[in-house]
């Protein structure tokens, strides 16, 4: 769960990654937001970010290429890209701009529904950037980079504990700029993401639909 405010203090969201009773189509795991334009004092309904199916977002449908699904879905024919389901998980991050709109980062894969499982190799997951224009009656999506390795495991003290590309997003105190970040191990021997170092854009949001993402960076 991530909680945010816009600068002024009365716009917030919270957004949960969860599944609902609702069954979006072709959505499995997804942002689901809460807003406030009161400082808190009352909250919205559920608002829920669909990932798939016609009425999903463009970039999270198009964002696989179609070699990358005739390998996936192999023997089987490619469905059509409005009849295959995302999931979204499991770090993600909030930040609230200087129009109260919310800005989320994190991770967007294939999913299986029917089985329950996630594809997470190096074609059917990336880093995205999702957010609300309008005050979350639409949403955009915008990939911010092809990564390598999504997982790591590191054991000690009879314990293991898993972390996967720990997306992050913040702002200038205004919230006019934005900043995203995460972790990839890019090394030609690293076999997962042990290794990794910071990777790096910015967003300039406008008071609308628009915005300009900067170019990824390695930063570490």
């Amino acid at each position: 769960i991530e909680i945010a405010f816009s600068p002024d203090g009365m716009t917030g969201w919270i957004c949960i990654l969860s599944n609902t009773p609702n069954n979006l189509p072709y959505t499995s795991y997804h942002p689901i937001l809460y807003k406030t334009t009161d400082g808190g004092e009352t909250w919205s309904d559920a608002i829920e970010v669909q990932l798939g199916g016609a009425a999903g977002l463009a970039a999270v449908k198009q964002f696989i290429t179609d070699e990358a699904l005739t390998a996936y879905f192999d023997p089987e024919p490619v469905p059509s890209r409005d009849e295959i389901p995302y999931y979204m998980g499991y770090y993600h991050d909030l930040v609230v701009d200087a129009w109260g709109n919310p800005h989320i980062n994190g991770n967007v894969m294939i999913a299986d529904l029917v089985e329950g499982t996630i594809a997470t190799g190096v074609s059917y997951n990336a880093p995205f950037h999702v957010w609300s224009p309008d005050g979350g009656l639409t949403w955009q999506a915008y990939k911010l980079a092809d990564i390598l390795q999504y997982k790591a495991e590191f054991t000690g003290g009879g314990s293991t504990v898993s972390h996967y590309n720990h997306n992050q997003v913040s702002s200038t105190p205004d919230g006019t700029v934005l900043f995203f970040s995460w972790i990839d191990s890019d090394l030609p021997d690293a076999a997962d993401n042990t290794r990794p170092d910071i990777y790096f854009c910015d967003f300039v949001p406008y008071a609308g639909p628009g915005g300009t993402h900067s170019t990824p960076e390695n930063v570490t």
